[in-house]
């Protein structure tokens, strides 16, 4: 069927009302649907399902080209598969693939749900570039092909319109939605780039991503109101030093281009330069692909309420309101409306367009240069080996298959070796880094180091804009060893992701007793616990080491049919396992442990990132919010209660009760902490994570001090680092945890122990930093991380870390697994 121009529609007709209008949203499905009915009637544009939201929402892909560019996708997509990897590619080959390329530009959409106005412009700009007819359009359709998701999250989308269009005409409207507006994550959706544990971003990595290897990748956020108009690249420091240098280059090209053009059109606020940083991979997947990755923040209105600024404030020591070499156009304050952030997107999004159809030739032929510099890489180290003999093959195996999803190639030895007097057998793993993606490999695996920056000489540190430190191998628990020597061996690809990384012997199942004995050093034995407890199986923790297997073991007693499939399930994942006779002293698991997870008024992603890990590792859990909190009656049915890392005042006072009604606003107040102290003295344990053990301390009056809490910033920072703790051995919450154990460490706690506590793990007297930064390490030395403080016929236990940080510090599940189920244990 001949598809007819004249029957595309605008945006307007679709939704009955101006895209941009004040107080107005378009939803998922008014969005999705438009983009159908241009594909119906345009033969510039095609749309298609890349899969499902985490909620089942579909989530669509865009292209955007000239007709003819759109019937030879295939065509491109190949040309961009052999510059990506040009070890097979002669130079003149190469010369032809660069000139017959398009520039591929994606531009993503509203990941940050509350920040609507991506998502809406998308509507517009896929509308002008299927019905102008100008020579600039024309110019982008011939030599771009253009990428266009119209939403990351449409699972938010729809949640915040719920909220917004409930909020109008009441006082807090367009204000905070009091939910995470993606179902795990919230705001930290976008720092899930590398680990790719949501769903949406899994789907767009392996559906757009690695299909298309994107020169650009240009995503649009929202920022506060009340400073800059719109931030763009040159990003500051640091910069991970695994980004190729032509890459930073035209990440400054790119953003520079974009800011002249919008400054000449008269858009004023434009700053660059300004408190976005290039260092961690989990905001810029595209970086160690070949393309840059740039983001645009403009300043936002209350959803789609308008905002009136009398006084623009400073941010991150920038003043809005003066003009300097990278902000030329200060805005001088007024109204500011949704239309304004379209607006502003938009011209962002066509300045962005223009400069790729304008200089295809330069992105494509960089694009080849990167990947031809890093399948010559001749640079220490060499490689990566990944030894048989994991404590925890399992999720050895998963940050395989991290690796492996950013296209890293990994090699399995076919004959043994020897490197540095260690004999390695065959089927170790190797990863080389000279192959097309070895940068994101080599920034991976290795120990990040951060630069120590001050705001100014001597005063206090520059806050970077993430973590510090994003090392696999040390927040998961993996053991790798960096070669500092070309290796010599020979190797057979590995094509698929392995369930475990183990020697052969450790997946056969071993001969069954009347009890089955399973090794706790692994995430994968308590999924397996958990399970057979669930099941009926009668199951307690070893009270002391036993040859090979540690105190805290699981012992396992069902029938025979139970115990094999149980022992297969071990042999899969290579758990270590193996019978046991009855006569082993152990402290029995009275039940499943009831478990109560805080959920408070105030978005908190360390409790969504809470409840992805219980999902994943099928433990059941109820969600309390602060009035299930404030009755009580619920605590009543439960065994241990985690209150996830979060500020005192956001627990005790939630969301403010002059502005929000009672449903959302108080916090668990007094009453709550009252009920919780009851629930302790009782026999309940709470588990406090992180920023939450404060509230513990001051309102359980623990006979705990957080002896970092008065420090100022150039006494004591660390903004998000790894650090080495010391575990107590055979305690219950040390189970299956080695001595020495790195932690995530995000302006966290620290204690010294009074009367009645007893310390868990600690930090050693040298300087625990294994990777990032610490400023004032001597205050850490001999701390408290995890303390236990026994109240009534209940206890506290602090943990002074967040051990399940983003789903990413596997190595530290089992601090808090163990804690849980110590509140059931005889």
């Amino acid at each position: 069927m001949t598809k007819c121009k004249n029957e595309i529609v605008a945006p307007a007709t679709h939704l009955g009302f101006q895209v941009g209008a004040d107080r107005k949203l378009a939803n998922w499905q008014q969005i999705s649907s438009y983009f159908h009915r241009l594909a119906e009637h345009s033969d510039r544009i095609l749309v298609e399902e890349i899969g499902k939201s985490t909620e089942g929402r579909p989530m669509l892909l865009a292209t955007i080209s000239s007709p003819g560019n759109l019937e030879k996708l295939d065509y491109y997509r190949s040309i961009q598969e052999r510059l990506a990897d040009p070890r097979d590619l002669d130079a003149t080959e190469a010369s032809e693939l660069i000139q017959q390329g398009k520039t591929i530009c994606l531009i993503t959409c509203s990941i940050h749900a509350t920040e609507v106005g991506a998502a809406q412009m998308s509507l517009e700009l896929a509308y002008d570039m299927v019905s102008q007819t100008d020579e600039v359009t024309q110019e982008i359709l011939d030599n771009v092909i253009f990428l266009l998701v119209p939403s990351l999250n449409p699972d938010g989308l729809d949640l915040v319109i719920k909220w917004y269009e409930a909020s109008l005409d009441k006082s807090y409207e367009g204000m905070l939605l009091p939910e995470l507006y993606q179902k795990y994550a919230g705001h930290d959706n976008n720092r899930d780039w590398f680990m790719a544990t949501l769903t949406e971003n899994r789907h767009v990595i392996e559906k757009i991503h690695n299909v298309w290897h994107p020169h650009i990748v240009q995503d649009q956020h929202q920022q506060n109101s009340e400073g800059p108009r719109f931030v763009l690249p040159p990003f500051i420091d640091p910069y991970d030093a695994n980004v190729d240098p032509i890459l930073r280059g035209m990440v400054n090209w790119l953003g520079m281009s974009i800011a002249s053009e919008m400054n000449g059109r008269g858009f004023k606020g434009i700053v660059t330069n300004l408190t976005y940083d290039a260092f961690s991979p989990s905001r810029a997947y595209q970086h160690y692909h070949g393309g840059v990755r740039i983001l645009s923040e403009v300043a936002s209105v209350r959803m789609a309420t308008p905002v009136k600024i009398d006084q623009l404030r400073e941010v991150h020591g920038f003043d809005p309101r003066v003009a300097t070499w990278n902000h030329p156009q200060p805005w001088q304050g007024g109204d500011w409306h949704l239309r304004d952030i379209i607006d502003y997107d938009k011209a962002c999004a066509w300045a962005c367009l223009r400069h790729a159809a304008r200089y295809r030739d330069s992105w494509v032929a960089n694009f080849y240069r990167i990947h031809k510099k890093a399948i010559e890489y001749q640079e220490a180290p060499y490689a990566f080996i990944i030894p048989l003999d994991q404590t925890d093959p399992a999720t050895a195996a998963e940050m395989l298959g991290v690796l492996m999803l950013g296209g890293v190639e990994v090699q399995r030895a076919a004959e043994e070796f020897t490197y540095d007097g260690i004999t390695y057998p065959v089927g170790s793993l190797i990863i080389p880094l000279n192959q097309p993606y070895g940068r994101y490999a080599k920034t991976l695996l290795e120990a990040q180091p951060y630069p120590d920056l001050r705001v100014y000489p001597g005063g206090p540190p520059r806050r970077p804009y993430d973590i510090t430190a994003h090392s696999l191998p040390l927040q998961m628990g993996v053991k790798t060893i960096a070669v500092d020597r070309p290796l010599q061996l020979a190797c057979q690809p590995v094509t698929s992701v392995p369930l475990a990384v183990a020697e052969p012997a450790r997946f056969k199942p071993k001969p069954l007793g009347k009890q089955l004995l399973i090794d706790p050093r692994s995430n994968r034995a308590y999924k397996i616990a958990y399970q057979a407890l669930q099941d009926g199986a009668i199951i307690g923790r070893t009270a002391a080491e036993r040859v090979d297997f540690p105190a805290g073991s699981f012992l396992l007693q069902a029938d025979s049919n139970t115990l094999a499939a149980i022992a297969n399930e071990c042999a899969k994942f290579a758990v270590e396992h193996q019978a046991a006779d009855a006569s082993l002293p152990m402290r029995q698991l009275q039940r499943v442990p009831r478990v109560g997870l805080y959920k408070g008024s105030i978005p908190n992603a360390d409790e969504g990132w809470t409840r992805y890990v219980f999902d994943e590792y099928g433990i059941p859990y109820i969600s309390l919010g602060d009035a299930e909190i404030r009755q009580g009656d619920a605590l009543k049915q439960l065994d241990c209660l985690i209150l996830p890392s979060a500020k005192v005042e956001a627990i005790a006072e939630g969301l403010p009760g002059d502005i929000f009604p009672r449903e959302f606003s108080g916090g668990i107040g007094e009453r709550g902490r009252d009920q919780i102290h009851r629930f302790v003295e009782r026999g309940g344990t709470l588990i406090a994570l992180d920023g939450a053990c404060d509230w513990a301390i001051r309102q359980l009056w623990l006979p705990v001090q957080n002896v970092v809490a008065e420090l100022s910033q150039t006494e004591f920072y660390v903004p998000g680092s790894f650090l080495r703790v010391l575990f107590q051995p055979d305690n219950p919450i040390s189970y299956g945890l080695p001595r020495e154990t790195n932690v995530v460490f995000l302006h966290s706690p620290a204690f010294d122990l009074g009367i009645g506590a007893q310390s868990i793990a600690s930090y050693p007297l040298q300087n625990p930093l294994v990777a990032g930064w610490i400023l004032g390490a001597e205050h850490l030395q001999g701390k408290s991380a995890i303390v236990e403080v026994t109240l009534g016929h209940g206890r506290v236990t602090l943990i002074g870390f967040r051990p399940q940080f983003r789903a990413q510090a596997r190595g530290t599940y089992r601090v808090l697994f163990n804690a849980m189920l110590q509140s059931v244990l005889s």
